[in-house]
């Protein structure tokens, strides 16, 4: 009877045995997570930079369900799927980028960037919605998305506050929404750029444009054409910079356009 009782301990004792096991799994896991964190945060990885910026992010924001999982896939494919980190250049060649010296469509992408500690009170990665559809302000490719990333001409880690679509120098550029320009004018940063408030709450900013078609105050429509795309201010070639703002908030423009192609 005993020995039967060892090769098959009583359910009781199984149960016991579970309840060991479970916290025993759940603490394993645990300090392999901790250990491979500890590891990339003295290897000095960039993934570890990434994700460390993106979990202040999360604390910096008051998500709801939806926007929880939005974040943590959006940090996921940041740290699994890292950006090309590029070389600081020289102001020798940021000056020829200014220039417009010959890039490759492809690889557009400008300086509209703000520091990673500014990103956590200026910026969010929540979804937005707005109740009219949004007009596509430029057919082209995304070559730099919203986010974190290393800047293409500085070479700094930053923090890109809209996306960047790569056009043929001249293309045409629609406001996204009706609305009314409040300013119009260059900076070195964004070239001759644009900004339209369309309510008390919404404003789209559109950048790097070879030529300004609207002055501030001029009231457009949506799908008006107020620019052309251009390479001007901190640019690597023809794009423009396009950034939504709710509140004061930057936020992804992927949540508002439809139908985007990324490079």
């Amino acid at each position: 009877m005993q020995q039967n009782e060892w090769l098959n301990p009583p359910k009781q004792e199984k149960k016991k045995q579970s309840r060991l096991t479970a916290p025993l799994v759940q603490c394993v896991v645990c300090a392999i997570l901790v250990l491979s964190v500890f590891g990339l945060s003295r290897s000095g990885s960039a993934a570890y930079a990434r994700l460390r910026a993106q979990y202040q992010s999360w604390m910096a924001q008051d998500y709801c369900a939806d926007g929880v999982w939005t974040a943590a896939k959006r940090a996921a494919q940041d740290v699994l799927e890292p950006q090309t980190q590029t070389e600081p250049q020289s102001a020798e060649a940021v000056a020829r980028v200014d220039a417009r010296a010959p890039v490759e469509t492809v690889t557009s992408s400008g300086g509209e960037d703000i520091r990673v500690l500014d990103a956590l009170q200026d910026s969010s990665f929540a979804a937005v919605t707005v109740s009219q559809r949004a007009v596509m302000p430029v057919q082209g490719t995304v070559t730099s998305g919203f986010g974190y990333r290393i800047h293409p001409i500085t070479g700094n880690r930053s923090f890109h506050t809209g996306i960047d679509l790569a056009a043929a120098e001249g293309t045409g550029v629609a406001a996204a929404y009706g609305g009314k320009v409040i300013e119009a004018g260059y900076t070195s940063g964004r070239g001759n750029y644009i900004l339209i408030e369309h309510s008390d709450s919404l404003q789209t900013l559109y950048c790097h444009l070879s030529r300004i078609d609207a002055e501030t105050g001029d009231t457009v429509g949506a799908g008006d054409t107020i620019g052309l795309v251009g390479s001007t201010g901190m640019s690597t070639g023809p794009h423009l910079h396009f950034e939504v703002r709710v509140d004061g908030i930057r936020c992804d423009p992927a949540y508002v356009l439809e139908g985007l192609e990324y490079a």
